[in-house]
């Protein structure tokens, strides 16, 4: 029998707890209505805009249709390459971190929790200060997403690494993962993992803590069954970071020092680490190409559930690569393209001898893209690059170069004619 101390006490707690998930829903936010069909004021704004269909908006497909509810979703990443906004010049335009965010808060807001990971690749091709920030201003975004893992990529080993890690260090999780690197310890000390187990959370769970921190004292057996409740069914999901061979090539020609070990032979190790750490779900982040990442899982069949392998190109395919071995679960290969403009979403279901997995790949279409007048946590991050780009001058830093027709004798008097130039001829574009 409880105490009337512990009667209020056990109360103060429970409500504790419905005023988190109150303050979480309001961080989460809901799905926003659909906005007014826009309708041109007068005649003359009627002629101005020639292409109507050009102002609706792109819409998200449904996410899972037809699917039980998941026991999480996992987010996958990578390859952006310094597009921190929707690329293209011309709609539909697509991709672009703000719309992230707004994607995962959509997926929180249907219950299941989130894990994501990104490849790598964050950075621009080109190096300097700017692509510096520009890496920084990712890795920020990512943090303020439920990301729990972060490759390397070439553009990162360009940067160069000890400044990618520097930078990343400061914004963990997500945590670095490079498991087939070799190095001193003292090199890069503690600023990247081999491998990581990531818990799946939603923002409620900030309430179950609050609610154990309140009441949980003097009511422990209520309290911790609620929370316990919260968090069942949730699979535990282990990340391993891989450096494949002909990325390892490139690396080791802009460091020499690196030193990498073949990553099959690091996968043995990774795979009884990710088994004392409980995790049900194993995704592989491997720098290396389809044909690579094949290879290591037949060596290696079932070792992972996910392999998320480098893209050769912008688009992403919409389907993965289901790689099957007899008496095995079939392991996902997937890419997500170039630029940021798709991620990849997986829906776990858990329960049975195996994880039941399915995939599907997601633009970041205008459906996503906040009214201007709005803000997120990403949306905040991008106007502080913004005002870094005006304040460190980075537009005057621009080396100008002609044009390589302009270096042709025969096209030596050519000049850049200038936007309106371009309207004749593609309107739409020039709208945009």
């Amino acid at each position: 029998m409880l105490s009337t101390t512990q009667r209020v006490l056990m109360a103060l707690g429970l409500l504790g707890m419905l005023a988190g998930l109150t303050w979480a829903g309001l961080q989460l936010g809901r799905p926003r209505r659909p906005e007014p069909t826009f309708a041109a004021s007068s005649a003359a704004a009627t002629q101005a805009v020639k292409k109507p269909e050009l102002l609706q908006r792109q819409p998200l497909p449904p996410l899972f249709p037809d699917l039980p509810p998941a026991s999480c979703v996992l987010v996958l990443s990578g390859q952006m390459l310094g597009y921190l906004q929707p690329c293209g010049c011309a709609r539909p335009q697509v991709g672009g971190l703000e719309r992230r965010f707004e994607l995962i808060k959509r997926i929180l807001h249907a219950g299941p929790p989130v894990s994501g990971a990104d490849l790598g690749d964050l950075a621009p091709h080109q190096s300097g200060a700017q692509a510096r920030s520009k890496y920084e201003i990712a890795v920020r975004s990512l943090a303020k997403m439920p990301y729990a893992a972060l490759g390397m990529g070439l553009t990162e080993f360009h940067l160069p690494l000890e400044e990618a890690l520097g930078l990343a260090q400061n914004y963990m999780p997500p945590y670095v993962l490079l498991a087939n690197l070799q190095v001193p310890d003292d090199r890069f000390p503690d600023q990247f993992r081999r491998w990581t187990v990531d818990e799946p959370h939603t923002p409620a769970d900030g309430a179950a803590v609050l609610g154990r921190v309140m009441g949980g004292t003097l009511a422990p057996g209520l309290v911790s069954t609620f929370v316990t409740a919260l968090a069942s069914g949730r699979p535990r999901i282990g990340y391993v970071g891989l450096v494949g061979a002909s990325l390892i090539a490139v690396a080791r020609e802009k460091d020499p020092a690196l030193e990498f070990i073949p990553p099959a032979a690091v996968v043995p190790e990774a795979l009884a680490a990710l088994a004392r750490q409980g995790a049900g779900v194993r995704v592989l982040l491997f720098q290396g190409n389809a044909a690579e990442a094949q290879a290591l899982h037949a060596a290696h069949p079932g070792a992972f559930h996910v392999i998320l392998a480098r893209a050769d190109g912008d688009i992403a395919p919409r389907l993965p690569t289901r790689l099957e071995v007899t008496g095995q679960p079939p392991t996902l290969l997937v890419n997500v393209g170039h630029k940021g403009k798709s991620t990849g979403l997986v829906h776990v279901r858990t329960g049975g001898a195996a994880p039941e997995l399915h995939y599907q790949m997601v633009e970041l279409v205008e459906e996503l893209e906040l009214p201007d007048h709005q803000t997120n946590p990403v949306r905040e991050v991008m106007r502080d690059y913004v005002l870094g780009v005006y304040q460190n001058r980075y537009l005057t830093q621009t080396l100008l170069k002609p044009h390589p027709h302009q270096m042709l004798p025969e096209m030596s008097a050519a000049r850049f004619v200038g936007a309106a130039r371009c309207q004749e001829c593609h309107p739409g574009a020039h709208q945009v």
